[in-house]
């Protein structure tokens, strides 16, 4: 038994250390790892920021906080809006709430698209028959009107956590069945008869063998997922819909564009930064995966010059 442990603790050290190194050899990774450090920093260090510049105890997030659409400076760098709050403790509060929303979201969704799509590819049969259909169910259902009604009728009831459940319910499809195809041919290769052969058991089999050979496929469908519920939370908002005490940058952007900040001298400055907030969301999220890609699949490296 203990010789099993220290064989699994080796192997979990192994595993690790191939990680890091393939992070050491990609560029794209390392920049895209480098940018959501930066926005993960940009948005955490709020608070500290807000006891450094405003003092203990403040809020300048909340309503009447300051006068009304200060121009920007020292003490407001991007200005207050038409509420009186400061608009860049604004944005890293939005910031912050949009990643833990795409965070949750896409982990409930991976972890849904893991469960069926492992299980469904491994027995085969009719449990694959009907976990398929299950999915293929979800795929045809038209989304974005049933997230709209979703939000709408829970509008002002949810919270984060909610919120994050809502946008994941219709995100998983997709990831399930890419995860079941691959799963298919993996089960056929010799390593998955040795583990039967060893008496290892069908749950040891799915994920201590197969879902390890499928991680970089995870990680990608996790970081579109990801990248998915922040841009589909961000259009609820523009339509109105979500809940109004959850800030997140998605809700900043429908307030501040929705109460005419176009036409004030200051409004480009404001709409361009969060403009670069969404495309460095993505960017990063997109750069980790396009890494990943061409660590798992050596003939990407040739067409980008690695």
């Amino acid at each position: 038994m203990m010789g099993q442990q220290k064989l699994s603790e080796r192997e979990g050290l192994r595993q690790l250390i191939g990680v890091l190194n393939v992070i050491k050899r990609s560029r794209m990774i390392k920049l895209g790892l480098g940018i959501l450090i930066a926005l993960l920093v940009f948005s955490f260090i709020e608070p500290i920021y807000v006891d450094h510049v405003f003092g203990p105890h403040s809020n300048p997030t909340a309503v009447g906080a300051f006068q009304i659409l200060l121009p920007p400076s020292r003490l407001h760098p991007l200005g207050t809006d038409n509420w009186g709050r400061d608009i860049l403790c604004e944005l890293m509060v939005g910031t912050r709430i949009s990643l833990e929303i795409g965070f949750i979201s896409g982990a409930v969704s991976i972890l849904a698209a893991i469960l069926l799509g492992l299980t469904a590819g491994y027995f085969g049969g009719k449990l694959d028959t009907a976990l398929r259909s299950f999915t293929d169910t979800f795929l045809v259902i038209p989304s974005w009107p049933i997230l709209a009604a979703i939000s709408a009728i829970f509008l002002g009831k949810v919270n984060l956590v909610t919120m994050a459940l809502i946008l994941s319910i219709f995100t998983w499809p997709a990831a399930a069945r890419s995860i079941r195809s691959i799963t298919l041919s993996l089960r056929e290769r010799p390593f998955v008869d040795l583990a039967k052969v060893t008496n290892l058991s069908s749950l040891e089999i799915i994920f201590l063998e197969l879902m390890p050979q499928i991680a970089p496929y995870i990680i990608i469908n996790f970081d579109y997922m990801m990248m998915g519920a922040i841009f589909a939370e961000a259009g609820l908002r523009f339509m109105g819909l979500g809940p109004p005490n959850v800030p997140s940058l998605g809700l900043v952007a429908s307030q501040i564009i929705g109460a005419g900040f176009f036409s004030e001298p200051d409004g480009p400055l404001v709409i361009g930064s969060i403009v670069a907030l969404f495309v460095l969301i993505f960017m990063a999220l997109n750069f980790i995966n396009i890494g990943i890609e061409e660590e798992s699949n050596p003939r990407l490296k040739g067409v980008t010059g690695e």
